[in-house]
């Protein structure tokens, strides 16, 4: 096995800068991106598969307050994530989102 070889498991992050972008811009078909006002927790942006991920349109979604179109855990803590005294929120990853019904 030469030193360049990498086995099942290992990352070979040499190679990053060779992986191809497959479709850049845009947001895998599993997620779905919301942009969020940090003081006003509204809904800013929005790019995916709204329809089929969370049962609403993106236009329907846009200007939408957070704590009125998600659930009651998925809304509080994406607010108490953006409460942080931090001139920098990262993004904020949450899986398993619901909105209201």
């Amino acid at each position: 096995m030469c030193a360049a070889e990498v086995r099942f498991g290992e990352a070979d992050l040499t190679t990053c800068d060779r992986e191809p972008i497959h479709i850049p811009g845009s947001i895998q078909p599993h997620g779905v991106l919301l942009v969020v006002d940090r003081q006003a927790h509204r809904v800013e942006q929005v790019a995916g598969d709204t329809v089929r991920l969370l049962g609403r349109s993106a236009a329907s979604i846009l200007e939408q307050s957070i704590t009125l179109l998600l659930d009651d855990d998925a809304s509080e803590f994406i607010t108490t994530q953006m409460a942080a005294p931090a001139a920098f929120v990262a993004p904020i990853v949450r899986l398993g989102v619901r909105t209201r019904e």
